[in-house]
């Protein structure tokens, strides 16, 4: 079972899940490919491998959140839970049902050579939270992978779009 792994957006960028902005990247956001192969080598008559069937394959967006958020810990952590406002309170109120939070997932960035990048995945849901820590700055981070899922309604996973911009509009 190959996974390969790669850089999707260089540096910084927004994270929008299920139509809510749940924070930026500091860091360059990763996506992984897992590809399950069959290879067809048991045929009378020929030696090596005479043809090769792909049986699975899926991605896997990773990325290292800032913004720690009530807001955005509560869909990060992937809980059905409530953000409620008080006079000079804000709470997370939180309970531990319901399945993997699910929508669509956009990211805003930057690509190589000053390219804005949109990527845009139809169906996604958040399978993992990894544990919150401070980065070298000082600031929270809260590391999430989503699984890109199949969507009945599309032909495809989603898509990228670039958009070339003057270096002097993206900056690292």
């Amino acid at each position: 079972m190959p996974y390969k792994s790669g850089n999707i957006v260089k540096g910084g960028a927004t994270v929008i899940f299920n139509g809510q902005p749940v924070g930026w990247t500091r860091d360059a956001l990763t996506i992984g490919i897992e590809d399950d192969k069959l290879r067809i080598d048991d045929v009378q008559q020929k030696v090596g491998v005479v043809d090769v069937r792909r049986t699975k394959f899926s991605f896997t967006i990773k990325a290292n959140l800032y913004e720690f958020t009530l807001e955005n810990v509560r869909i990060a952590w992937g809980v059905n839970a409530q953000v409620t406002q008080g006079a000079t309170t804000k709470s997370l109120l939180l309970t531990m049902t319901g399945d993997y939070l699910e929508g669509e997932l956009l990211v805003y960035g930057k690509g190589e050579s000053n390219v804005a990048r949109t990527y845009k995945w139809y169906k996604a849901k958040l399978i993992e939270c990894g544990e919150t820590s401070i980065d070298a700055y000082g600031a929270t981070v809260l590391p999430v992978t989503f699984q890109i899922l199949v969507h009945p309604d599309y032909e495809s996973l989603g898509y990228i779009e670039q958009e070339y911009v003057p270096s002097s509009t993206i900056t690292d």
